[in-house]
């Protein structure tokens, strides 16, 4: 019996025995010693509400214990119909395996590998990256997702696996990159047992561009990643960039027209160019966030952190590459310029303090101090896409000791169907346009507009919330005493201050 109650193993993992054979002097192999330390950190990770059990936990791995009578393929695709999640240890030996190919292509074939969190999708395949691995053709299904890289690349170029090591001894990124990946599953089992994750992180209603980064600093991304995860700031790109130089870029403009900041890690090496561009994609994404003008009006450019390891001699790189020393040059003279760029040489846990202070300011205030003096019913209206920001809106008008009911939206039907109950019922009403598509936006305005005129008694407010990403185009309404909020740098008190006061405050 596994931790899951309907699959018979929780994680099976799929690698090259090339890559658990035990070094010189050596007890166990990289892969035995990998799963020992899932198998202590995992269960931490793990919910045991109701009937589930921790002590229940399974994880399968190929020992070559096949039973005489049993059929060797036949137990293995048995193995993966009945595992939860898959850990591919991915590595050069792992690509030229047939049986490492046939265990990834079973599991994606096996059904939907996707999640469903209230941030998005998760996919039930893991990458842990042992070698470089970007010139593999992966499955379209997980080629995009990111992965948990157990490998740096040294002064030289060459790669350096990271390695357990004991307690006391300085760790390469092994324990650090474990957690990440233990954290990961566990909260992917947990779902998985139809629990919400044991602490959900409200949404702080901003987003950063964390570029992606050459190999040797994957590692670093995915910490910075995990503690902005932590701090509610959604982190993008979401999927990792496409392979080909002209849909990267269009992503990666995408992706930068909803983000508040834009971070990028640089090192000695300056990483892979796409498919038809011969610039590698770390200068690529430089670039473009430069040249990203936040408000098309005001030419506002995007604020950018560069990061640069502490131990990094920007002199030594010219000889390995001239080109990317010259880029790393060019930052340079670009942070003593007028420029929204800010240049930090320092370590990883001063770069993730100044992010979180730059993507998340303090707290705006109210301009005008009132004491709400009524409690409403408010009701907003909101597409499943722009759930985070309600929940934002939901908070503000919760602190000001007013009642709030969201839109329920299982299915587009019955978001439709409650409209006019609901505001016939409330006090106020607020529509909220963010990501949502504008014809949708627009219908629900109308309708609420219309079904208002029906009241008997006027409402208190209504507004329509004008929330990110920006830029995106007008709803092209305008209604008498329907407040429009601006808010589409991001839902904050300012914004919703005038809507706030027309409902708590009674004149």
């Amino acid at each position: 019996m596994a931790y899951l109650p309907n699959y018979a193993n929780d994680v099976f993992i799929s690698y090259a025995h090339d890559d658990d054979i035990p070094r010189w002097g050596k007890d166990v192999g990289w892969v035995a010693g990998f799963i020992d330390t899932l198998e202590r950190q995992l269960p931490g990770h793990l919910s045991r509400e109701g009937s589930l059990d921790r002590n229940n936990l399974k994880i399968w791995k190929d020992t070559r214990t096949i039973e005489g009578a049993d059929f060797y393929d036949d137990k293995i695709k048995r193995a993966i119909g009945q595992s939860a999640v898959m850990v591919a240890v991915m590595s050069k030996s792992y690509f030229e395996s047939t049986y490492c190919a046939d265990e990834l292509k079973t599991f994606c074939d096996s059904g939907d590998i996707a999640v469903e969190f209230e941030d998005g999708k998760k996919s039930r395949l893991i990458k842990l990256i042992l070698s470089g691995i970007s010139g593999q053709k992966l499955d379209p299904r997980i080629s995009r997702t990111d992965g948990y890289t157990f490998y740096a690349m040294d002064e030289r170029g060459n790669e350096r696996r990271f390695m357990r090591t004991v307690e006391g001894a300085q760790d390469d990124g092994y324990w650090a990159t474990m957690e990440l990946l233990a954290s990961e599953v566990g909260r992917i089992l947990t779902r998985m047992a139809g629990r919400p994750p044991a602490t959900p992180v409200p949404s702080a209603g901003v987003s950063v561009y964390l570029a992606e980064v050459a190999d040797d600093l994957e590692h670093v991304r995915a910490r910075v990643k995990e503690a902005l995860t932590q701090q509610g700031v959604r982190v993008l790109p979401e999927l990792r960039l496409p392979p080909r130089a002209r849909e990267l870029k269009r992503e990666v403009a995408r992706n930068l027209a909803e983000a508040a900041l834009s971070v990028h890690l640089l090192g000695a090496l300056a990483g892979k160019a796409p498919d038809g561009d011969d610039l590698p994609a770390t200068h690529i994404q430089y670039r473009l966030a430069s040249e990203h003008k936040r408000e098309e009006a005001s030419r506002e450019p995007l604020r950018r952190i560069v990061w640069l390891p502490p131990a990094l001699d920007v002199a030594s790189v010219e000889a390995q590459n001239p080109t990317h020393h010259q880029f790393l040059e060019g930052l340079r003279y670009e942070q003593d310029a007028e420029s929204p760029m800010e240049l930090i040489q320092k370590s990883v846990e001063e770069l993730m303090e100044e992010i979180v202070k730059q993507a998340l300011p303090p707290k705006q205030k109210m301009k005008g101090r009132f004491e709400p003096n009524r409690t409403a019913l408010v009701y907003v209206a909101h597409h499943p896409d722009d759930q985070q920001e309600a929940d934002l809106i939901m908070s503000e008008l919760n602190g000001h000791k007013q009642d709030v009911l969201l839109m329920d939206g299982s299915d587009e039907k019955q978001r439709m169907k409650e409209l006019r109950p609901r505001i016939l019922g409330c006090d106020a009403v607020l529509i909220l346009y963010g990501r949502s598509p504008r014809a949708w936006a627009r219908e629900v305005t109308i309708k609420a507009r219309d079904i208002a005129q029906k009241r008997n008694n006027p409402l208190y407010a209504k507004a329509i919330c004008d929330g990110p990403p920006d830029p995106k185009d007008d709803l092209g309404l305008s209604f008498v005493d329907w407040q429009v909020l601006k808010c589409r740098k991001g839902i904050d008190p300012q914004s919703l201050e005038p809507f706030i006061k027309a409902v708590a405050v009674k004149n």
